[in-house]
């Protein structure tokens, strides 16, 4: 899942070179995780935020007192928990921002539009605009109407833009009367993320 979200499905297919992995059977993976199928199943992945909330993690504080220790390479910090699972990290500070994981059911969906619809208005022609990560994210901050947000994402879909965060929307989110009035943008009203504070948006 972040190979394909970090670089391209093409290369990360090659990259990993699983035998059997092809764009066709990657469907099915991602699929499997976008719908996050995984909760009925009772399954997570390594390095999944779901991973962390199945064990009932709620803090950083609560990871690290599961495991029995936490140093850094240099050895100059050492944890000490109440768990069974030593772990080394090249910093602390790292751990901090990642020792939840990775919301791996979000990448899925937008490897598997990508996968599935290629390139998203047929008066492009070629490569998409640009890769993930290298165009603006529009963050819109206590939106008032819904419909508002759904002409935000119709106007970012024209300019070659997807990547849309919402901060504390006043009718809430998800909201159908966006995806009216988004005129066919619909993959960036889905893939609008909701966040409560601008730090985290």
């Amino acid at each position: 899942m972040r190979a394909a979200h970090d670089t391209t499905i093409d290369a990360a297919i090659s990259t990993l070179a699983v035998p059997g992995l092809t764009r066709d059977t990657l469907d099915f993976v991602l699929t499997y995780c976008a719908e996050r199928q995984c909760d009925a199943e009772g399954a997570t992945c390594p390095g999944c935020k779901r991973w962390t909330e199945t064990k009932g993690w709620t803090s950083f504080d609560d990871f690290v007192a599961a495991h029995r220790e936490i140093k850094t390479v240099d050895g100059t910090i050492h944890l000490q928990g109440q768990g069974e699972v030593s772990l080394t990290v090249e910093s602390l500070e790292g751990l901090t921002k990642s020792w939840a994981g990775n919301e791996y059911w979000y990448w899925a969906r937008r490897v598997l539009r990508k996968l599935r619809h290629g390139v998203r208005r047929a008066d492009i022609r070629g490569a998409p605009v640009a890769g993930d990560g290298e165009t603006p994210a529009v963050v819109l901050v206590g939106p008032q109407l819904a419909d508002n947000i759904g002409m935000t994402a119709r106007a970012m879909g024209n300019f070659g833009l997807d990547s849309l965060r919402l901060v504390n929307p006043r009718d809430g989110w998800p909201n159908e009367r966006a995806r009216i009035a988004a005129s066919g943008a619909n993959y960036i009203i889905d893939e609008a993320r909701c966040e409560e504070t601008v730090e985290a948006a």
